[in-house]
């Protein structure tokens, strides 16, 4: 089914989230894949929005920490299409310049990560 969430919190250190379709294609390219040391967590939480979205993505994530968040946005086959850093809280804009399809952005601070799967329509 579909819209079946608005915003989804993960209590671990990796979030999946193939945005409001429930039959997308959810395979992960293998450079996403790799888990963190275990820490403790500092709540690193990400939301995307609009997604899907046919003109680009506003990105923001919060956190207790306020280490420098590096933000990689890849295609499906894991090849880097944006990358930038941005403080928590920062609100910042991806995506203007990629063509239609599947990406996941992914956000690392410290020792956290958080991944997201976005579409452009």
């Amino acid at each position: 089914g579909q819209f079946i969430g608005k915003e989804v919190k993960g209590h671990e250190k990796n979030t999946y989230w193939n945005g409001y379709n429930c039959n997308a294609n959810n395979s992960i390219p293998p450079a996403l894949l790799t888990r963190t040391p275990d820490v403790e967590a500092t709540e690193l939480q990400v939301s995307t929005f609009p997604n899907p979205s046919d003109a680009y993505f506003n990105l923001k994530a919060m956190s207790s920490s306020t280490e420098l968040l590096n933000v990689t946005m890849y295609n499906l086959v894991g090849v880097k299409v944006q990358q930038m850093k941005a403080m928590p809280g920062q609100l910042i804009r991806l995506g203007d310049h990629i063509v239609s399809g599947t990406y996941f952005i992914e956000v690392k601070q410290g020792n956290e990560k958080v991944v997201v799967k976005v579409v452009k329509q």
